[in-house]
């Protein structure tokens, strides 16, 4: 809610996709979280300390993944169906990998995005604030009614 104030009050082209990556950031975040919070504790099943810090480094590693992650999360809340969006992954992803590039306009903000079947890229463009209010609502929009996000 606080991001969606900032991105309302500010003027600033490089503050708005500043506040719409901090938004994508919190939600991976808070995804990665559930993840490991329904996970084995890995001290209880090795207590041999190599082995351990290579399975540690094998989840951090698949979790700043976004399939592994989408995976791991569907593995671990019994789901197949979690609502990631292939736009919202590459949005995040053009932000993340060069802020200056995607053009801002009003709330609307156009960004590039690369076709590896083609090897072409395509210009996209959404409206910013109903990205940020998505985001807001996109851990209670998972699974409706489901209680498993409590943890």
């Amino acid at each position: 809610e606080s991001i969606i104030k900032s991105y309302k009050s500010s003027q600033n082209p490089l503050i708005k996709k500043s506040l719409l990556l901090a938004a994508f950031s919190t939600n991976e975040s808070f995804l990665r979280a559930r993840i490991i919070s329904k996970m084995p504790d890995i001290n209880r099943i090795t207590e041999d300390v190599y082995i351990t810090m290579l399975i540690k480094k094998e989840i951090q590693k698949r979790l700043e993944n976004y399939e592994e992650r989408k995976n791991l999360f569907n593995k671990y809340y019994e789901q197949d169906h979690i609502t990631f969006l292939d736009t919202d992954k590459d949005l995040r992803n053009s932000l993340a990998h060069n802020i200056d590039a995607p053009k801002v306009s009003g709330d609307n903000l156009t960004y590039l995005v690369y076709l590896k079947r083609r090897a072409t890229t395509e210009e996209r463009t959404v409206n910013m604030l109903t990205v940020l209010k998505d985001l807001k609502d996109h851990p209670t929009k998972l699974y409706p009614g489901n209680n498993n996000l409590k943890g």
